[in-house]
């Protein structure tokens, strides 16, 4: 599936799932780190190589302070409150 195939895909998803469309996106794309995990943010060396995989947000603001979080891969939803 491509970046724009994906996007539409979730797009739908989360019409369906909270009723209105996503207003923020937010893409990280995936590496793999060969050797030297976690030196990298302390100024260590680090062999890295990117991956054709990635991580997707999709996200719109509420009125009520609450944060409902899904995901397409996993069953569920995790909810807390910002004033909290």
């Amino acid at each position: 599936m491509d970046q724009i195939e994906r996007k539409m895909m979730m797009t739908a998803e989360f019409e369906k799932q909270f009723g209105a469309s996503p207003e923020i996106w937010s893409r990280a794309p995936g590496r793999v780190d060969l050797m030297g995990s976690h030196t990298d943010y302390n100024m260590g060396y680090v062999m890295t190589m990117t991956v054709d995989r990635d991580t997707w947000i999709a996200a719109r603001p509420r009125s009520d302070h609450q944060v409902h979080i899904r995901s397409l891969n996993i069953a569920g939803e995790s909810r807390f409150d910002l004033n909290a």
